[in-house]
């Protein structure tokens, strides 16, 4: 289902195949092979029809290369900007995402972490820069804030006002934008990495439950740990 929902989504944007180191969260090689393969076949569902019928022009795109942008400083001269550093770009979200994904695999902030990260190295590399561009990015930090524990999110909530109205205040500096962007990353996983875990009944057998004792006739003093449902 990962990898189909990723190949359907290059119908929508093509970059919507960037996606695809998501699917190292999966828990087997297996799992991960299946997915990206689901990924490429649905993808090309959508384009060998073009393709067929001679009406396939995508790979013919070249994009402006706007000043200001990092494209810009590192190839003052270049005008435009084509499918092969398109696959240079592409790659360098693959092997930093996948990087990404192998390291906080274990972690609850995988699920939105890794699609952020994937989401600003294209853009910090990208050729054009437009503010929608970065809803992506914003959906994946509230994602992030809605993982949160409730008690902890006031913090957060102030974080994220500020952080955002100083990136968007300026404009449409990427620059701005993404270091706030991963300012506000970092604190939501450290964050995340802090929270109590809640045991899982169904797994282990045992529940966790709230019991006043001899030494502690407070329920909120002692956690007794009992077998079986309660």
């Amino acid at each position: 289902i990962a990898g189909l929902l990723l190949g359907t989504s290059a119908g929508w944007e093509p970059w919507g195949l960037l996606g695809v180191p998501i699917v190292v969260l999966a828990p087997r090689l297996r799992d991960i092979a299946l997915a990206g393969l689901s990924c490429l076949v649905a993808a090309s569902v959508l384009y060998v029809p073009f393709v067929l019928s001679g009406h396939f022009a995508l790979l013919h795109h070249q994009w402006p290369i706007d000043a200001g942008t990092v494209d810009h400083t590192l190839w003052p001269h270049a005008t435009t900007f084509g499918w092969a550093l398109r696959l240079v770009q592409a790659g360098m979200c693959a092997a930093v995402g996948s990087a990404a994904a192998v390291i906080v695999r274990r972690s609850a902030c995988a699920i939105w972490l890794v699609p952020l990260v994937i989401i600003l190295v294209r853009l910090i590399f990208d050729p054009t820069d437009f503010m929608y561009y970065w809803v992506g990015a914003q959906v994946a930090l509230v994602a992030g804030i809605a993982l949160v524990d409730v008690l902890r999110r006031r913090s957060v909530l102030l974080f994220v006002a500020i952080s955002w109205c100083v990136s968007t205040s300026w404009g449409a500096w990427r620059t701005v934008d993404t270091i706030a962007a991963l300012m506000l990353a970092l604190w939501l996983a450290a964050i995340e990495r802090h929270q109590p875990r809640v045991a899982s009944r169904w797994s282990t057998g045992t529940s966790a439950t709230l019991m006043p004792t001899i030494a502690s006739p407070n329920p909120r003093d002692t956690l007794a740990i009992t077998s079986g449902s309660s």
